[in-house]
């Protein structure tokens, strides 16, 4: 992403308008309509309707001299089309002849080669998609039919019975967190395998930054850590030291200077690599009295762009508007496309074009198991009670065109790199449930 592209200044969109999850027209509060139903492109485009009709309250964007003018565009799930097999994706490979050795792999990160890089375990009954897998065994990689583990039980620094946090893959190897191994205790580490490499090396944990005194909350969970400019970020909970609230921080570390953790943003987190920058969910104090205030915590209101310098600007932030209790959350971005969810809608936006699509998460759910690649975004959307998904979207940036692949046996687990989409699916195999991953190819 160019840093051309980013805030110079915020500008707020128009206000009148009410966004409400599932609906398909907009009303200004007096009640005259001011956005109808899209009409359905039968080529399998989005269909979009005219962009200043769109308006949604107290959603700002950055604007500024070469900076696109945002416009929003409301896309509907009905507008996608069935994506063909063969026609627009072919499958090129699977981890299931893990099965017949009773091994579990349960991906992080995918590269564009195709190599898979999890946390592994042992096949249950019971499909398994949990952020934090707890009947861990190892850390490894699958790449052309095989399994190499970089950890195992008793070895290296994994120990018996841990749960394994969120990691991702890039050029720079493969990196993840690791609670410790009583998870409640809100310590962690983070771990990293250099590219072509298996020994682990543990570049930064909890002790390095936090009170050894005191018990880290964990609050904002398990953070995926990522790979720039020569770091690992991710992000950690701790204590205000002006408040009750546990907030959280944006964390680094440099790759030769192991322990040596620096502070980013005292409350950011979900940091996502873009080129040479990282974008991250900034967070602002809570009103006295408010929701977020009783439940201990600021409010996410804001992505940011952290540049190499370490200096840091707003590309999308919640204006005065915004109604009580709304964030910005869900964080995910590649090559200039940003997505993220926002008065129950699921937004992806282009900022080096303005173009932005907003679909209406469908009513009691929220969107889930978020990727991107190059111009594509997949995702499905959940109930929060981890039943499984079966239809997972694709949304082609560069072609406008929304595709929905369904199949019943989707977990809804997804990995995404180049021109590859693995799912995971799990099937009854001799009366057991048995879990593993479809690698697919698509086509532009």
């Amino acid at each position: 992403m160019s840093r051309a592209m980013l805030a110079r200044r915020v500008i707020t969109l128009g206000v009148a308008a009410l966004v409400l999850s599932g609906c398909t027209s907009l009303t200004d509060p007096d009640g005259q309509q001011v956005l109808s139903s899209p009409t359905t492109n039968n080529a399998g485009a989005p269909g979009f309707t005219d962009p200043s009709l769109l308006r949604v309250p107290g959603l700002s964007w950055a604007s500024g001299e070469g900076l696109p003018e945002y416009q929003i565009h409301r896309v509907t799930l009905d507008q996608a089309r069935e994506a063909v097999r063969d026609r627009d994706y072919t499958e090129v490979s699977t981890t299931e002849k893990l099965v017949t050795t009773g091994t579990l792999l349960i991906p992080f990160g995918l590269d564009e080669t195709g190599t898979l890089a999890g946390f592994t375990g042992q096949q249950s009954d019971h499909p398994i998609d949990a952020v934090l897998f707890s009947g861990a065994t190892g850390v490894g990689r699958y790449t052309d039919g095989k399994l190499a583990r970089f950890t195992e039980h008793g070895k290296n620094f994994l120990p018996p019975e841990t749960a394994i946090g969120l990691g991702s893959v890039g050029p720079e190897g493969t990196v993840w967190s690791e609670p410790d191994e009583d998870w409640q205790s809100g310590r962690w580490r983070i771990l990293w395998v250099p590219h072509g490499q298996s020994e682990v090396r543990v570049l930064a944990s909890s002790a390095d930054v936090q009170d050894p005194t005191q018990q880290p909350p964990t609050y904002y969970g398990a953070s995926t850590p990522v790979f720039s400019n020569g770091r690992v970020f991710w992000h950690a909970s701790f204590h205000a030291e002006d408040s009750a609230l546990i907030v959280p921080k944006l964390l680094s570390v440099a790759f030769d200077e192991p322990g040596h953790v620096r502070i980013e943003d005292a409350e950011g987190f979900d940091p996502v690599p873009v080129g040479s920058e990282i974008l991250y969910v900034g967070t602002q104090r809570p009103a006295p009295g408010s929701e977020p205030a009783a439940l201990g915590a600021p409010v996410p209101a804001q992505i940011a762009v952290l540049d190499a310098s370490g200096t840091a600007r707003s590309l999308v932030e919640l204006s005065p508007e915004a109604p009580p209790a709304n964030q910005i959350m869900n964080l995910g971005a590649q090559q200039g496309i940003v997505s993220f969810t926002y008065l129950g809608d699921f937004y992806i936006a282009n900022t080096l074009t303005g173009k932005v699509i907003a679909l209406p998460m469908p009513s009691g759910t929220g969107v889930a198991n978020v990727v991107h690649c190059d111009q594509r975004v997949s995702f499905r959307f959940s109930d929060g009670g981890h039943a499984a998904a079966s239809a997972r979207y694709v949304y082609d940036v560069a072609s406008e065109s929304l595709l929905v692949v369904q199949d019943p046996n989707f977990t809804g687990g997804a990995q995404c790199a180049g021109d590859l989409i693995s799912w995971s699916v799990a099937k009854q195999l001799d009366g057991h449930s048995r879990q593993w991953d479809v690698m697919t190819r698509w086509k532009r």
